[in-house]
């Protein structure tokens, strides 16, 4: 379960929480319990944004050891997590990600940028222990003091002193953190990089053991790992080589159990559609032989979702939390007893906007889908005009949409131009309507075992019998320095 450093902690200085979202973390714990699962806790994830929180995650992550007080609320936010989550037994551990401190998107912004972070993160006094002389040969270019090195760009020769600096960082941020989360461990790169003007690639294998009397290392693995990644269809057969040698490349570093928190068996993350993957006709049998490794080889492993997801760019699209994020006029949120859901009754001539804003950079050639349910409450059929506002408030995208469906029904509009900064606003033109569902989004992330829908995907059954023979009674599991068994009932 991911839990956001921004959003559970709303502000630094004073350092302020929220409630509502600390409530709803109790919530699932109380409901995992009730059905038998353990929590493993996600601390520190980076991306929130259904409420505002000051400073951005990203500033906090550059500052967190050179600013007192972003490094004083870091710690109470992990002891506030700490409190709550050791209150119950079903709690297994919480672990820190290199994705949720990643520098090395640092190396694209400008050169002015970069030599003022270089201090701040803490690279300046890093560098130090190696002559200047070596650091100019590493750029390239002559430097007359420390303080003139900036953070390497990403096509920059001296690539490989920010990895370093980047794998000291993570470990002195573990560290740190153990003091006041106990049950940390850290999820570690394990793909290697490139290096610019050279054949070599920077690994990250000083990071695997951790340190710091950890007993579990967690990694991740997607078919990518260790291929030539043309856009090829592999195997089962190549694809579980791969995943055998990635375990044991991990094991030569430490003698930790090795969890993998997110089996990304397919995996179509935006920007890598030239990465292998495994041939879809043969994703059952790379699940179901899978067994053989991670029973010997790891303690276990996660999905990152049971069902796709799409990346809602909007807040509370739900009205589960009422009006959060959007502005309301002439429509009442109220709660569906007989669907157990909240909904928005939208009134003739109401309205409602959300404002939206990126946060990663996207290409430009994507286009927007929108989705939501609606259910007309009038006679005569109910108008919708949807709009997609640019930040100068020119429309981008206008469509009137007629619904006679008293019943709720599906509705979506899609090759909507995208843009990253704009507002989305429905208009209702006559009668009432029902709205529920409203969804906002340029990519689907596909691994899941179900689809959006919630529909199976054709490797569910592998995977759930894959689930089942990892848990049946006496199998035992390899972990630091031991053999366990799984107790018969």
């Amino acid at each position: 379960m991911s839990v956001p450093w921004v959003g559970f902690q709303t502000s630094i200085d004073p350092t302020i929480y929220s409630d509502e979202y600390f409530k709803l973390l109790e919530d699932i714990f109380g409901i995992a319990h009730d059905h038998e699962l353990k929590v493993i806790l996600r601390i520190g994830y980076t991306h929130e944004i259904g409420i505002t929180s000051t400073p951005d995650h990203y500033t906090r992550v550059v500052s967190i050891f050179s600013n007192p007080k972003i490094l004083t609320a870091w710690q109470d936010y992990l002891l506030r997590l700490n409190t709550m989550a050791t209150k119950y037994d079903n709690f297994q551990f919480g672990f820190l990600t290199w994705e949720d401190f990643f520098l090395v998107q640092l190396t694209q912004i400008s050169e002015n940028e970069r030599l003022n972070l270089a201090a701040t993160l803490g690279f300046t006094d890093y560098i130090k222990k190696y002559p200047l002389i070596k650091i100019s040969g590493y750029y390239k270019r002559d430097f007359q003091h420390y303080s003139q090195v900036p953070l390497p760009s990403s096509n920059s020769p001296a690539i490989p002193l920010l990895h370093e600096f980047w794998d000291t960082f993570l470990l002195k941020l573990h560290r740190e953190s153990k003091k006041y989360f106990q049950k940390l461990s850290m999820e570690v790169r394990v793909d290697c990089d490139p290096s610019p003007g050279s054949t070599d690639w920077i690994c990250h294998d000083k990071t695997f053991d951790i340190g710091n009397n950890s007993d579990t290392t967690l990694i991740y693995f997607s078919p990518a790992w260790g291929a030539e990644n043309k856009g090829r269809a592999d195997s089962a057969e190549q694809v579980l080589t791969r995943l055998n040698s990635l375990l044991e490349t991990i094991r030569k570093s430490t003698n930790n159990s090795i969890f993998i928190d997110q089996f990304n068996f397919v995996d179509n993350t935006p920007g890598f559609g030239g990465n292998n993957k495994i041939n879809p006709a043969e994703l059952p049998k790379f699940i179901e032989k899978s067994l053989g490794i991670l029973s010997t080889k790891t303690i276990g492993y996660a999905l990152w979702t049971m069902n796709d997801v799409v990346g809602n760019c909007l807040i509370n699209g739900s009205f589960e939390r009422g009006d959060a994020g959007w502005k309301i006029n002439n429509g009442t949120i109220y709660f569906d007893q007989l669907r157990k859901e909240s909904e928005l009754i939208l009134s003739n001539g109401g309205n409602l906007e959300q404002n939206f804003l990126l946060e990663d950079f996207v290409n430009p050639g994507l286009s927007f889908t929108l989705t939501f349910n609606a259910a007309s409450q009038a006679e005569n059929p109910v108008e919708l005009a949807i709009q997609i506002i640019d930040k100068q408030g020119l429309p981008k995208f206008q469509r009137t949409l007629t619904i006679s469906v008293p019943g709720f029904s599906a509705l979506q509009l899609t090759d909507i131009p995208l843009i990253a900064d704009g507002t989305l606003r429905i208009n209702n033109r006559n009668g009432a309507i029902l709205l529920d569902n409203i969804e906002l989004y340029y990519r689907v992330q596909e691994n899941g075992i179900y689809d959006i829908h919630g529909h199976p995907r054709p490797f569910r059954d592998a995977t759930l019998a894959l689930n089942k023979a990892l848990t049946a009674p006496g199998r035992n599991l390899v972990t630091k320095g031991q053999t366990i068994s799984i107790p018969r009932r």
